[in-house]
């Protein structure tokens, strides 16, 4: 996928970056429906990674030239698959607002 660009992944374990790569590829699509060739962006931080458990800090954000501002959402969990989970939900709520919004909106000035 071309449109993906990850940040931080080279500070994760094999396991963990293809977990993110595996899930990001999973959920592209999905926002990929709405507006046709988006670029996504996708920043992970592994905070206290010496530790024995490690909190992980998501970052995604959406540029494409039909959306006046970006989109972006972010979260944090102490597992690696509920975060990403839990952003990519936020991201599409996110998607559907705005969309949702601007048709709304519309359609209130012409008619």
């Amino acid at each position: 996928m071309d449109n993906l660009q990850f940040i931080g992944l080279n500070k994760l374990d094999d396991l963990e970056s293809s977990t993110v790569q595996r899930l990001t590829e999973k959920f592209y699509p999905k926002v990929d429906r709405e507006f046709n060739g988006v670029n996504l962006s996708l920043d992970i931080k592994k905070h206290d990674p010496d530790g024995k458990r490690a909190k992980y800090s998501i970052h995604l954000k959406i540029v494409h030239p039909n959306i006046k501002n970006i989109l972006t959402a972010k979260q944090f969990d102490w597992d690696l698959k509920t975060a990403l989970h839990k952003t990519f939900d936020s991201l599409l709520n996110e998607v559907n607002h705005k969309f949702k919004k601007e048709v709304t909106q519309r359609k209130k000035k012409i008619f």
